[in-house]
């Protein structure tokens, strides 16, 4: 694995810009379905029963990580681990086993829900947490765009403390899921936010109950796109509908590049 870490340190421009498809999957049986199914560039592991950045079960994560250990297709897999404010991760597993699994994903992210109302100490919580995550798995910075529904801090403080954690990427989601990404922000202010991140030398990806046309769209604003209730059979806690999947990643791929936002 480990493919993006090289990739997250290059930055493309705005004129270069097209989003790759990041897509959330519960196991190691959905990951290899929605790899046979079509190429997509992130492969997501987390559990939605367990909230927006539901942290899969220990057993889960590992077999998840062996199976696609050796994955060579230029996919990078990255992994959920809930809350910062639940942590520690996987109270049950020793340090070392909980490092191992890790290591062999590119990416991981905490969720910063309930540390908001705090001052400036939830950074150091924060880094308390990816502390527990090797130094080679690339950190993602979360903002949740119903931030003051989830007391998380806001989306700027986010973007202004990434640093602190060595963020590479920012992941901006929605913490309740009955309102989706482009019910809460704007193009203007999401085009805002994106704006702000690139110039902290991050990396944008937008999440949060898209439709695939709305994952179309915002494909020309940041550099990821992320899915995963638009390609269930149901609700986001349903499985993976293939048809779906393949519709989906097929027009964020077709779609007209347009302007950044």
């Amino acid at each position: 694995m480990n493919t993006a870490k090289s990739a997250s340190a290059n930055a493309c421009t705005a004129k270069e810009q097209i989003a790759r498809v990041l897509v959330s999957v519960r196991n190691a049986a959905e990951g290899a379905m929605v790899l046979s199914a079509c190429h997509v560039d992130i492969v997501d592991l987390k559990e939605p029963l367990h909230g927006p950045l539901g942290c899969p079960d220990f057993s889960v994560a590992r077999e998840f990580s062996q199976c696609f250990e050796s994955a060579k297709d230029g996919t990078a897999f990255s992994i959920a681990l809930g809350e910062v404010a639940n942590c520690p991760l996987w109270p049950e597993v020793s340090a070392e086993a909980a490092a191992e699994v890790l290591s062999r994903f590119d990416f991981a992210k905490f969720g910063l829900s309930g540390l908001g109302n705090g001052g400036h100490s939830w950074v150091g919580r924060w880094k308390e947490a990816f502390a527990r995550v090797p130094e080679s798995v690339a950190r993602v910075a979360v903002a949740y765009a119903d931030w003051e529904k989830a007391a998380a801090p806001s989306p700027l403080q986010v973007v202004n403390c990434a640093a602190e954690v060595n963020a590479s990427v920012l992941l901006v989601d929605t913490f309740e899921k009955r309102c989706g990404l482009l019910d809460l922000f704007s193009m203007q202010q999401i085009g805002e936010l994106v704006a702000a991140a690139r110039a902290s030398g991050l990396r944008v990806a937008l999440a949060g109950s898209l439709s695939a046309q709305q994952a179309a769209q915002l494909k020309v604003a940041c550099d990821f796109v992320g899915v995963r209730g638009a390609i269930c059979s149901t609700d986001r806690t349903s499985t993976i509908d293939p048809k779906r999947l393949l519709e989906l990643v097929n027009g964020v791929s077709h779609f007209g590049h347009g302007s950044p936002a």
